[in-house]
C-alpha cells in the first residue's frame, strides 16, 4: 500500500469515527487538505518542572515520538535538551 492510499484510508476511518461515511476518493481529498495545515508542538507550562522532579528521584526520563525528525532535533525544538536523558523518534533514530 502506498503512502497516499494509506493516509486516505486513515482519513476515511477518522471520518467514520466522527459519524461520516465517505468514499475513499473523498477521504483522499479531505486528507490532502488536512495535510496542508501547519502545526507545531507546544509544551504545557509545567512540563519542565515535572521533568525536573522526576529526574530528582533518579528516574530515567525519555521522549518517545512518531515525529518525522530526530530525537535530538525534537528536543532542541521543544527546549527539552538537558531535561531528558534520551529521545527516540521514528523519523531519524534507527535501531
Amino acid at each position: 500500500m502506498n503512502e497516499g492510499r494509506f493516509f486516505s484510508k486513515y482519513e476515511q476511518l477518522v471520518l467514520k469515527g466522527a459519524g461520516h461515511s465517505v468514499e475513499l476518493d473523498v477521504a483522499e481529498k479531505v486528507w490532502k487538505e488536512v495535510s496542508k495545515q501547519q502545526y507545531r508542538l507546544t509544551l504545557f507550562p509545567d512540563v519542565i518542572g515535572g521533568l525536573s522532579r522526576l529526574r530528582e528521584r533518579d528516574l530515567i526520563v525519555a521522549v518517545i515520538s512518531n515525529m518525522n525528525q530526530t530525537g535530538e532535533l525534537l528536543c532542541d525544538d521543544m527546549n527539552l535538551t538537558g531535561h531528558v536523558d534520551f529521545a527516540v523518534t521514528s523519523g531519524g533514530d534507527r535501531f
